[in-house]
């Protein structure tokens, strides 16, 4: 009798061991949906932004290439044509960013969520070439021809040498330190849900 007892304790704590591991799992995969989330929702926003400030720019745009102090002037009007085309392009390719992160559900298939996210690693790192070696440079190149064609002022030139050196520290944070860490969170959380799906 006693041995009866035995197993049916044993079975009922066997059966309370299972439910509580299913109940701890799935709790863990909440947080790390959860904290996947929002990582997630901190990019988009931020691509958002981006788009933002890419369609107020063009009024902007369009108003100084119809100033007439730059009436007669070349450097001028090679960066506004310069901007313009960055802003047109910046909005095209932030657009697809925003339509391929949404596609990103942490409730769905995670080798498809993993693959969108190795996607977004890559293309971090080609617009973080791009931007220092190309889109950067040009900007203040196109900017010192400008401000000497214009003959600017000592003033205005220290004014062009601050937002250089704002435009590097804000590249440098932009891609190595909030891309990266959100980016990280969401891979993270990725390898743990599929560490959990396996078990």
């Amino acid at each position: 009798m006693e041995l009866d007892e035995l197993k049916n304790v044993w079975i009922t704590l066997d059966n309370k061991l299972q439910k509580n591991e299913k109940l701890n799992e799935r709790l863990i995969r909440e947080i790390l949906e959860r904290k996947s989330g929002k990582a997630l929702n901190r990019l988009i926003n931020f691509e958002w932004f981006g788009i933002i400030v890419f369609i107020l720019a063009t009024p902007v745009i369009i108003w100084l290439w119809g100033q007439s102090r730059f009436d007669g002037t070349i450097a001028p009007k090679i960066l506004f044509v310069w901007v313009f085309i960055h802003v047109v392009c910046g909005l095209v390719y932030t657009g697809k960013s925003v339509m391929n992160l949404m596609k990103i559900d942490f409730t769905k298939d995670i080798k498809l969520n993993t693959e969108i996210i190795n996607r977004l690693i890559i293309k971090i790192k080609k617009e973080k070439q791009i931007s220092i070696f190309l889109i950067i440079p040009v900007y203040y190149i196109l900017g010192a021809i400008s401000y000497y064609e214009l003959h600017a002022n000592l003033s205005l030139w220290t004014f062009m040498i601050t937002i250089f050196i704002i435009g590097i520290l804000g590249t440098y944070w932009q891609y190595d330190r909030y891309y990266a860490s959100n980016i990280q969170t969401i891979k993270r959380s990725l390898d743990e849900l599929k560490e959990l799906q396996e078990e």
